[in-house]
């Protein structure tokens, strides 16, 4: 962050004492940080996502961004469409890292499976419903809806996921 910045935000906590709510201090730390220009604060907030992009240029991290977000490509090619991009762009150590990930990633995919297989033939039924409705959802919503709208709605969703994972770390 900017020195200005780093200077307000550290005057807005200076009398914050564990234990009192910082709802106040949230806000305007907020605020601190929603003045700053768009790269500024795109670079001080940058999530850090998983391992592999550490240290990646924002170029890269642009491709796997966008990659997340396009809707056109179904859940199940985008492991593999993932693996292509890490193999095309990444050095020795990230695509190490992106291969630890890509691994953990195949083996939550195998469980979710097994567990399918164990569900009874209503439950199956009834997941293979919501299944086709998201599908669905996604097509309705993300291939026919404007970039604009798109880009809002990934945003919407993007925050509201980046929030709860806060949430949860505070408890």
């Amino acid at each position: 962050l900017p020195e200005e910045a780093q200077e307000k935000i550290k005057k807005i906590w200076e009398n914050y004492e564990d234990g009192q709510g910082c709802d106040k201090e949230h806000q305007e730390t907020k605020d601190v940080l929603d003045e700053l220009p768009a790269d500024v604060r795109n670079r001080a907030m940058r999530p850090k996502g998983p391992s592999f992009l550490k240290g990646v240029s924002d170029e890269v991290r642009a491709q796997f961004d966008a990659l997340w977000k396009d809707h056109s490509i179904s859940r199940d090619d985008k492991p593999e469409k993932f693996k292509e991009l890490a193999e095309k762009v990444l050095n020795a150590e990230q695509l190490k890292e992106f291969n630890k990930f890509h691994a953990a990633l195949q083996r939550r995919r195998e469980e979710f499976q097994k567990k399918l297989k164990q569900l009874s033939p209503e439950a199956r039924a009834a997941h293979e419903k919501l299944a086709k409705l998201r599908e669905e959802r996604h097509k309705v919503i993300f291939m026919e809806a404007s970039d604009s709208v798109k880009e809002e709605l990934n945003k919407l969703y993007h925050d509201d996921r980046r929030k709860h994972m806060e949430r949860r770390k505070r408890q």
